[in-house]
């Protein structure tokens, strides 16, 4: 029914008044009268009534019925999990003694008092900025601008997704090395991030297109792990729970502004400038690590041993 409202009407009008003037419109009734016709000659009575597959869905009642093989194949994937947790999760450490805070409230206390903490949190902010961006507006894009299905664009996004889970894993590797100096991975990767987002909105060509986002994607993700490789190395084992928590609430932050963001820009700009805008992630993910500790591992638990107590 959306799309009998997709007609030419002046932007400055209000919207109850577009829609209005819409459905006056002759070609309207006709895509109305047309659309009821097909629905009648395939049997449709009532609503809700879904057609998948030939098989008829009507009635409220029957919505948990739609779709119900995806869901079947992730359950089967969640039995499949907890199969796996079961048998090859090594079991948990002996816990230590490293004095920290004994309540998780005061952990929370802890962490949300540390400068460096908000650095870390802002590190993810800015990786997940590109990430949510991306992944909630490119199907959006191939489909408007370049005539794919959404369901198709979607499958595009598989390289990328595959691929930046593959750099997650080697910028934890790196990190690993590197013992938490974040620096070393983050500002190159991001820089490269930075030139992927900027070339995205000229290629004309979608294989090309499909590729920088790839590559975007893989680049950022080198940035996953070390915004927490120097606090899980260094904090006590009591307060890691909390710090993670608060890395992970920056990147919360961006899956809700990235999108609108980006949206907000579409509607008032363009696409082009959209896509420029995820830049800003990298940036401030730039920006953070060079002001966040790159200091060793004994120096920092000290720290904060001392915050701790």
């Amino acid at each position: 029914f959306i799309d009998l409202l997709r007609v030419d009407v002046p932007v400055q009008r209000r919207p109850l008044h577009a829609a209005k003037t819409a459905l006056q419109s002759q070609e309207i009734k006709d895509r109305l009268k047309e659309e009821v016709d097909n629905a009648l000659r395939i049997g449709i009575f009532g609503s809700p009534h879904v057609i998948i597959d030939g098989e008829a869905f009507f009635g409220a009642a029957r919505d948990t019925t739609v779709g119900r093989r995806r869901p079947i194949g992730r359950a089967a994937l969640g039995v499949l999990s907890l199969v796996s947790i079961k048998l090859w999760l090594p079991p948990a450490l002996p816990a230590e003694n490293d004095h920290g805070p004994d309540s998780s409230w005061d952990n929370m206390r802890t962490v949300l008092r540390s400068r460096a903490m908000w650095l870390f949190a802002l590190m993810f902010f800015g990786y997940d900025f590109v990430i949510w961006g991306m992944s909630s507006w490119v199907p959006s894009y191939l489909h408007d601008e370049r005539g794919i299905a959404l369901s198709s664009a979607s499958l595009l996004l598989i390289p990328a997704t595959v691929v930046a889970a593959v750099t997650t894993v080697i910028g934890g590797r790196i990190s690993d090395r590197l013992a938490g100096n974040s620096r070393v991975v983050v500002v190159p990767s991001m820089l490269a991030c930075i030139v992927m987002l900027v070339s995205i909105p000229f290629v004309s060509n979608t294989a090309l297109f499909v590729v920088l986002v790839t590559l975007g994607s893989a680049s950022a993700s080198f940035a996953f792990m070390p915004c927490f490789a120097l606090p899980l190395r260094s904090l006590p084992s009591s307060v890691v729970g909390a710090a993670s928590s608060m890395i992970i609430f920056g990147g919360m932050v961006a899956g809700i502004v990235a999108p609108l963001v980006f949206g907000f820009i579409v509607d008032h700009l363009s696409w082009s400038a959209a896509f420029v805008s995820l830049a800003l992630g990298p940036v401030v993910a730039i920006v953070a690590v060079m002001a966040a500790p790159q200091i060793g591992e004994r120096r920092v638990g000290k720290e904060c041993l001392r915050l701790c107590r």
